[in-house]
């Protein structure tokens, strides 16, 4: 992850690999020439950081393997959101998104143990950017009905906001007193039309949560280049090595052993292989011989807009269509010049994959000004561009 490039006031843009936030988690390791061990896992972002301290904990001996920056995928792509089950209720409370709702309900409560240090991982030192997650049902019929539906299929764990709004639904300025609301709504600013809705989600940076993961177990991460790995099978036809070609684009090599000497990499020993790689899984599985093995893609296409004065928000906006999706996801995160990012998901995100860039910043515009009327994102200078 690398901090923003642009110096202007409003800057929009689509995000591809990079975030224009946060701060690098440190390097890794180079990998032992020779190793055995009982677990190997592919993927260093979440789901392969929470396997590893999981595992590790019950005394299994582990090593993961990651191409590139710990969590540099659909890890930080994933906004920080501890989902809650909200987001799959939203189609009515039926069939497979309803058991989906149901699986994830208890997931807010199991991460906030974390982070209080009484659950299955020390989470304690972990920053977390909102501690509630909201819901904006707007004026059309279809918003409201969704919403109505959505708290009910999860009653007892939504409820409606009747005071106390954040800043974002009070049309007030930011902490340095500038005013987000545009003149010409000022005087209906305050009042926005719509439903607010409090959800048990909450929001983690995901620089500090990759950090409170990974640093434990710092001794047993490893990096690698994903093209390098070459599978081996035993006897029995069962999956039992990884070799780790040398050179430059598989390990480092040196004489203290981390490396082959003469170049040929490294050589890992396991009973049990786990691959947590997110889209690498794909080019791994492949490679491994496992014709079975089925993954999923769902590509999105997020996008950023970075903008001093913007209130700080958290909040699913529900459209006016039929879609169960969001129309928007908005997260915001501060960037190193102050400025703040807000990061924007949701179906904006998954229909996005069909439109250009900049058909997909003008799209993202026109949600943003139909969700909220009371907010100026015109800013004095706006650049259009990929991240």
């Amino acid at each position: 992850m690398k901090q923003g490039r642009s110096p202007q006031l409003n800057w929009w843009g689509v995000i591809i690999q990079k975030f224009p936030i946060g701060r690098k988690t440190g390097k890794l390791h180079p990998l032992p020439y020779k190793h055995s061990t009982d677990i190997l896992i592919f993927g260093g972002g979440i789901a392969g950081l929470w396997l590893l301290q999981r595992l590790r904990r019950a005394g299994y001996r582990v090593l993961l393997l990651q191409a590139g920056p710990l969590g540099d995928g659909q890890t930080i792509a994933s906004q920080g959101i501890i989902h809650g089950g909200m987001k799959y209720a939203l189609g009515g409370g039926f069939g497979k998104r309803d058991d989906i709702a149901q699986a994830t309900a208890g997931m807010p409560a199991r991460w906030r143990a974390c982070l209080e240090g009484r659950g299955e991982a020390d989470l304690e030192q972990v920053k977390v950017l909102s501690d509630a997650y909201y819901m904006w049902s707007g004026s059309t019929i279809a918003s409201r009905l969704k919403g109505f539906i959505g708290s009910k299929t999860l009653q007892g764990r939504v409820e409606t906001v009747k005071g106390g709004y954040p800043t974002l639904f009070r049309g007030e300025g930011n902490s340095d007193g500038e005013s987000n609301v545009s003149s010409a709504d000022h005087k209906t600013a305050r009042r926005p039309r719509g439903t607010l809705y409090r959800l048990p989600d909450f929001v983690l940076d995901v620089p500090s949560l990759l950090h409170g993961l990974s640093h434990p177990h710092r001794d047993v991460i490893f990096q690698i280049d994903g093209n390098s790995i070459v599978f081996e099978r035993n006897e029995q036809g069962r999956l039992s090595a990884v070799r780790v070609r040398g050179g430059s684009g598989g390990c480092r090599s040196n004489r203290d052993g981390h490396g082959g000497q003469d170049g040929t990499g490294a050589h890992i020993n396991a009973r049990l292989f786990l691959f947590a790689a997110g889209a690498g899984n794909e080019g791994l599985i492949e490679r491994a011989g496992m014709k079975s093995a089925r993954t999923q893609r769902r590509p999105l296409k997020m996008v950023y807009l970075k903008q001093r004065g913007l209130p700080p928000a958290f909040v699913h906006c529900l459209g006016g269509g039929l879609s169960p999706v969001p129309a928007l996801t908005v997260t915001s995160h501060n960037a190193a010049d102050g400025a703040t990012v807000w990061y924007l998901g949701g179906e904006l995100a998954e229909r996005g994959v069909t439109r250009s860039d900049a058909e997909q910043i003008k799209t993202a515009r026109a949600i943003l000004q139909g969700q909220f009327p009371w907010l100026d994102f015109s800013g004095r200078t706006t650049r259009e561009g990929t991240q």
